[in-house]
């Protein structure tokens, strides 16, 4: 999500990493700041794991996981509302993905 080519949901092939994920979803745009990409996983135990990545050389060892949500954020946001706006936006679709993997487990 954020500021890649193509944002939502993706699927990539098993043992991607995280930089692979960005390239899937068309590659950062020339807006994103990929040295505070945020990487956020539903644990085993429910809890919600994040971590910012740098991504500033497509490289990294964090293999993605269905679930998994990626936020590429904004280089240079104009205001505080608007990177409040994009930072909650991918809240929803992370509701909704977890929702999907509770009605799974069940």
């Amino acid at each position: 999500m954020g500021e890649v080519n193509d944002p939502g949901e993706i699927e990539v092939s098993p043992n991607s990493s995280l930089s692979s994920a960005v390239a899937v979803a068309g590659g950062p745009t020339g807006d994103a700041a990929l040295s505070r990409v945020e990487f956020i996983r539903l644990s085993e135990e429910g809890a919600i794991e994040r971590q910012e990545v740098d991504l500033r050389n497509l490289s990294d060892d964090i293999q993605v996981q269905e679930g998994d949500v990626v936020i590429v954020p904004e280089r240079n946001s104009s205001s505080i509302l608007e990177w409040a706006g994009r930072i909650l936006t991918p809240f929803n679709s992370l509701f909704t993905i977890f929702q999907r993997i509770d009605q799974l487990s069940r």
